[in-house]
């Protein structure tokens, strides 16, 4: 709720956390030539507006799309070569667990991309900048109950900021 509204409880976000995302922003394009080498999948900058169809709350702005051959995934989807790329950056290793892969809120936005875009999967690539510079990336495979309730949860959270009620513990 505050995020969407630009706020932290209440109070516009510090310079400095501002400062962090538009560094994510310059060095995306760094981290999507890094994917594309390791996977051999070309990427395209998209940066639109998305809406879903099957829940017209729930939209996204995609970083990239990879267009994937069948040969470069192992999970083919018949249809649009077309699927999500997020692509994060952070120095923060924890939001990466070498068993788990990609921590969860990063899964959940992915998932949200491909509910979205109406794709079977989508992909994260994330430069981490501790405890050393380097590069990961994973295909997120939808879950479908998983999907659900993101349907769900983010239609609670649309009427809280149509309503402009400030969410309470619990919700």
């Amino acid at each position: 709720f505050y995020k969407k509204r630009d706020e932290i409880d209440g109070k516009r976000l510090p310079d400095y956390v501002r400062e962090a995302g538009e560094l994510g922003h310059i060095l995306e394009d760094g981290n999507a030539t890094l994917f594309k080498q390791k996977t051999g999948r070309e990427v395209l900058r998209q940066q639109k507006l998305l809406r879903s169809t099957k829940y017209p709350w729930l939209g996204c702005t995609l970083d990239y799309i990879q267009l994937a051959r069948r040969e470069t995934v192992t999970n083919w989807h018949d249809g649009s070569n077309e699927f999500p790329l997020e692509l994060k950056i952070t120095s923060v290793e924890g939001k990466w667990d070498d068993v788990h892969g990609p921590c969860p809120e990063w899964v959940i936005q992915v998932h949200a991309q491909c509910i979205v875009t109406d794709r079977p999967w989508g992909s994260v690539s994330a430069l981490f900048g501790s405890p050393t510079f380097h590069h990961r990336h994973e295909d997120v495979q939808v879950d479908e109950e998983l999907a659900v309730m993101i349907g769900e949860e983010t239609e609670h959270c649309w009427h809280l900021i149509e309503t402009n009620t400030p969410p309470t513990w619990g919700d």
